[in-house]
């Protein structure tokens, strides 16, 4: 006949533990005394086993607390100690040290790289506008146009730093309405300067551009790339790709796109991809 095995001892010389539920330093120490007893014993890996044995242990509030909870939190010990650091949290004083440790994220001061496929040309985003308040690209580093990216600001703006033009943020104007959206569109934008109100960003009457204008969301990825989403009344969002023609200098105007494909083959003269860089001061 065969006999049942009994478990081994846990308190082993050791007093058992007893939770009582008066607060988060104690059940820090519960769990610890827990942990203590099962190593000792062999048994860290007994999920279920340790959750049992550990409901020998509450008195008092805290075992009518357990008494409440479901099945699944009982039998399991992960399960359990997850339900007891939320029921019984870390003192108020420690959890204000912590959230005071962590800091704030910092807003990121820097301009734009311009990396223009197929030819091997970098530029920077100039912190001066042409006649119709469109930016374009330099070769002189010191001549860029300076911003701010601010991680912890949800609406992911670019906001100016050392403009030419009054303006507050990185924003876009289309040459006219959209007529259809997304992959396919030959429509296209230009890169401008827009205040806070969205007022177009124009230093001439004699703009080209008829289109809506505003400041616009930014996707920045984790090696500084930078794509403009265009959202629409609807709310729905559109990445924008970059594009220019490229001059004897290596400079030119950015263009935006839809599509790159559908916008370059309507175009007399070449244009080529480019990739938008964040890149840190």
């Amino acid at each position: 006949m065969s006999v049942e095995k009994k478990p081994p001892k846990l308190s082993d010389g050791h007093e058992d533990p007893v939770f009582e539920g008066k607060g988060g330093l104690e059940a820090e120490a519960f769990v610890r005394a827990i942990r203590q007893n099962v190593f000792r014993a062999g048994r860290q890996d007994a999920d279920r086993w340790i959750a049992q044995f550990a409901a020998t242990c509450f008195a008092g509030d805290a075992l009518r607390w357990h008494a409440s909870l479901d099945d699944d939190v009982q039998n399991s010990w992960k399960a359990l100690q997850r339900a007891m650091f939320i029921q019984y949290p870390a003192p108020k004083r420690r959890q204000q040290i912590r959230r005071e440790s962590i800091a704030a994220p910092v807003p990121r001061k820097g301009r734009i790289r311009v990396q223009i496929e197929d030819v091997g040309a970098v530029a920077f985003v100039s912190r001066s506008v042409g006649r119709h308040g469109q930016y374009f690209t330099t070769n002189n580093a010191s001549n860029a146009l300076q911003v701010e990216c601010d991680p912890a600001d949800g609406s992911k703006r670019i906001r100016l730093l050392n403009a030419t033009t009054e303006h507050d943020w990185l924003g876009i104007s289309w040459d006219e309405t959209p007529s259809n959206w997304g992959l396919g569109s030959p429509c296209w934008a230009v890169v401008v300067g827009v205040i806070r109100n969205n007022r177009k960003s124009m230093i001439s009457t004699s703009s080209r551009c008829e289109g809506p204008t505003k400041a616009v969301t930014w996707d920045i990825s984790n090696d500084g790339g930078l794509v403009p989403m265009w959202e629409r009344e609807d709310g729905e969002q559109f990445p924008l790709e970059a594009t220019m023609q490229v001059s004897s200098s290596k400079t030119g105007t950015l263009v935006l796109v839809f599509d790159f494909n559908s916008f370059s083959s309507l175009q007399d003269r070449p244009y080529h991809r480019a990739r938008l860089v964040f890149e840190p001061l």
